[in-house]
C-alpha cells in the first residue's frame, strides 16, 4: 500500500528503494517471521506492534541523522510489493559505513539484494562522498556471500559486530 508521504530514496530499473511507512509493519513482521529469513539476523519482533513500534523507532533515529543513512524499504516496481530491506549505516562500534540487505524468501533469487546493494552503494560514494563501505555477514549464509561477491567487495577477515563474529567485505571507491 502506498502512503501519501512516501519519500523514494533510490530507483532502479526495477526496484524503488523508499522510506518505511507504518502500514509496511504487518508486511515487514511477514518478512521476519520467516524462519529463513531471520536465521543469521537478531530476533525479529514478536507482533506487528512491536514491528511497528521498532519502524517508529527506526525512522525517528534517521530522522535525526538528516536521513543521511537509513535502513529502506526494497519495493519491486512491476508489482509495487515490499520484498525487503535494505541498509546503508553506521556499523554499530565501529567506524565504518556499512551496507546490507534482508528479503523475503519470495523475492530470492530475483536478485534484488544486489541491486539494491548498488544502488545503495552508489549513493554512498557519489552522493555522500564515502570512500569506504563495508559488508559483514554470517559465514554461513552463503546468499549473502555471493551478493557480496556480485558487489565486488573484497574479503578482509572477520569482525565482531552485532554480537557475532562475521564475515567482513570492503568496497572501495
Amino acid at each position: 500500500m502506498e502512503s501519501k508521504t512516501m519519500t523514494i530514496v533510490l530507483e532502479t530499473e526495477r526496484i524503488l528503494v523508499r522510506h518505511w511507512e507504518e502500514e509496511d509493519a504487518p508486511t515487514l513482521f511477514e518478512i521476519y517471521q520467516d524462519p529463513e529469513v531471520h536465521r543469521y539476523l537478531n530476533s525479529p519482533a514478536q507482533s506487528v506492534e512491536e514491528q511497528l513500534e521498532r519502524l517508529r523507532a527506526i525512522k525517528a533515529r534517521y530522522r535525526e541523522s538528516g536521513d543521511r543513512y537509513g535502513f529502506w524499504a526494497i519495493v519491486d516496481k512491476t508489482t509495487g510489493e515490499v520484498a525487503g530491506a535494505v541498509i546503508l549505516k553506521p556499523l554499530p562500534g565501529h567506524d565504518e559505513i556499512e551496507v546490507g540487505w534482508h528479503l523475503g524468501r519470495s523475492a530470492w533469487g530475483k536478485g534484488y539484494a544486489t541491486e539494491a546493494g548498488r544502488a545503495c552503494t552508489q549513493y554512498g560514494f557519489e552522493r555522500l562522498g564515502l570512500t569506504r563501505i563495508v559488508a559483514v555477514v554470517n559465514p554461513l549464509n552463503t546468499r549473502s556471500l555471493a551478493v557480496t561477491q556480485r558487489l565486488g567487495m573484497r574479503p578482509e577477515g572477520t569482525v565482531t559486530a552485532y554480537e557475532k563474529e562475521l564475515a567482513f567485505f570492503v568496497l572501495e571507491r
